[in-house]
């Protein structure tokens, strides 16, 4: 393992500019994962250009977890993203799995 390789953790931030507690991004080359609490749920692949979103976690699952979800994804409604998702509006950036494993290559 290279030195750039080693993951480092950032937090997501309150409403009032603090770190917020349980709500964490994991940084390993070219993945983001956000785990909220003890629950990885969604990854940013490929830099950003691939977001898998993980079930149960990411649809409501609840307004904490949905609050830095949304900031993590830098959106502003979960109906947003479920409507890009429908619709593919964002060619195809999103996309629902059930575990991190899916993930090719993690």
């Amino acid at each position: 393992m290279s030195l750039g390789e080693v993951p480092y953790i950032s937090h997501l931030t309150t409403r009032s500019g603090n770190k917020a507690a349980d709500q964490l991004v994991i940084h390993q080359g070219e993945y983001k994962i956000f785990k909220s609490y003890n629950s990885i749920v969604a990854v940013k692949a490929d830099y950003g250009e691939k977001v898998y979103l993980v079930n149960p976690y990411w649809d409501n699952y609840s307004a904490t977890t949905n609050r830095y979800l949304l900031q993590f994804l830098d959106e502003h409604s979960i109906k947003d993203v479920r409507a890009s998702i429908a619709n593919n509006r964002t060619g195809g950036r999103y996309r629902i799995i059930d575990s991190i494993k899916e993930i090719g290559g993690y």
